[in-house]
């Protein structure tokens, strides 16, 4: 319905090859209860699992309502390396890894190493190997929003990083459950890329299943940055909300999990690939 009010087809392409999906306004409840991250956490100590999964946990409550009062366009996928290069290609731009001399993240012997020399375009050791096909990786959220400004410009209209409210909302596909489709842990193979002992690094886009909006891996694979600051959720109601006002140089949300072992899936309450871009649309309510 809010395709068609928009004139639009429910996936449309733009002109460098990326399709997007209508999403609708609506309403949700954000984040996990109390109870709810009580159980993960068990289910955390269980099955010990790393660190990071519980400095995340941290950050699902309090849960609270949500509402967003406009339609989006969302990437039905997360941007790829070809789709980056073209941004490249045109502009010469080099990502903060570039530019500090730090590098980025990859395989080496099996093991995550970061170096200088691997950077968003590298040979990073994936099996199976990078394709431009796959998602593009080792980039800030700086750099997805500069890629965001370029696109916005050479098209006349405005790209940006969804809001963690935003991306929450597409994530669930109108679905309250743990995960998109539903709660059942044997389910997640189906929707999501994970670590299982075959595979290392991203893997290309579109293999899995679609979650109700259509869109793919929003479980899984790599993170994807949003625009907010990290910061805390508010214990109300609130509408569109934007997240923090301000915050630390690298604190933006990273939302939803990187190819997490079997053991810690990724659940939709979660909150690199560079991102899955979003794109806003001009309209007035009739």
């Amino acid at each position: 319905a809010w395709a068609k009010h928009l004139g639009l087809s429910v996936e449309f392409e733009n002109s460098i090859g990326m399709k997007f999906r209508v999403i609708p306004p609506g309403q949700f409840l954000m984040g996990s209860s109390k109870q709810e991250v009580e159980a993960e956490a068990k289910l955390g100590t269980d099955r010990n699992l790393p660190i990071w999964y519980f400095n995340f946990l941290q950050y699902e409550a309090p849960q609270h309502q949500v509402t967003l009062t406009k339609p989006c366009g969302i990437g039905t996928y997360e941007v790829t390396r070809g789709q980056f290069r073209q941004f490249f290609d045109e502009t010469g731009y080099k990502t903060d890894a570039e530019k500090n001399g730090e590098g980025g993240e990859g395989f080496r012997n099996g093991q995550v190493v970061k170096m200088p020399e691997l950077n968003w375009n590298s040979d990073l050791g994936f099996e199976p190997p990078e394709t431009d096909n796959s998602p593009v990786v080792n980039v800030t959220c700086n750099d997805g929003m500069e890629f965001c400004k370029w696109l916005s410009k050479k098209e006349g209209v405005t790209y940006r990083l969804p809001t963690e409210a935003e991306w929450a909302f597409a994530c669930r596909g109108g679905n309250p459950r743990r995960y998109c489709f539903g709660d059942d842990d044997a389910m997640l193979k189906h929707y999501a890329w994970v670590l299982d002992g075959n595979r290392r690094g991203a893997s290309e886009g579109g293999f899995k299943l679609a979650n109700a909006f259509g869109l793919f891996d929003m479980h899984g694979n790599v993170w994807e940055w949003c625009q907010d600051w990290h910061g805390t959720y508010p214990s109300h109601a609130v509408i569109d909300p934007t997240g923090p006002e301000s915050g630390e140089t690298g604190s933006a949300v990273a939302a939803h999990g990187a190819a997490p072992p079997k053991s810690a899936a990724p659940r939709t309450a979660h909150g690199a690939s560079m991102e899955r871009i979003q794109r806003d649309f001009e309209w007035c309510e009739h």
